[in-house]
């Protein structure tokens, strides 16, 4: 299943986690509307309910939201072979839209962009990444 500009409305509690069957999600979201911020936690949660997942490719605000997800989900937990395409940060004009990876949901990708300094997480995720994008990234030495 494929979303596009997912929780234009308010009401989005219960309608992703309502597919209690879904094994692949792609949800994809302009990051830079403000609304994405807001609701991004609750979509999160939905997500993370989706026991049968093998398959998620999703934009997170934030590293620290992105952590979040992979420390808490269960399906992330015990699913060690679910594939995924995930990205953090706020792109801009300036950066790319998408890694050409990201094109072959069976590789593993990770993205940061505009993000700041090393989180932890990033080195678990690193592990099971087969392409890793960084761009307009900061504190790295």
């Amino acid at each position: 299943m494929s979303l596009s500009n997912f929780g234009m409305d308010s009401d989005i509690e219960g309608k992703v986690s309502s597919f209690n069957s879904l094994e692949e999600l792609t949800i994809e979201v302009s990051s830079s509307k403000l609304w994405w911020d807001k609701i991004v936690d609750t979509v999160k949660k939905e997500v993370a309910a989706l026991e049968k997942l093998t398959s998620l490719r999703f934009c997170f605000p934030e590293v620290d939201c992105l952590e979040l997800f992979v420390t808490t989900s269960p399906v992330w937990k015990k699913n060690s072979c679910m594939t995924f395409q995930f990205a953090s940060g706020h792109p801009d004009s300036t950066s790319p839209q998408i890694l050409e990876s990201f094109c072959y949901a069976s590789n593993n990708s990770l993205k940061l962009v505009n993000t700041n300094g090393v989180n932890p997480i990033m080195l678990k995720l690193l592990m099971k990444t087969y392409a890793f994008g960084l761009i307009n990234h900061k504190g790295v030495s």
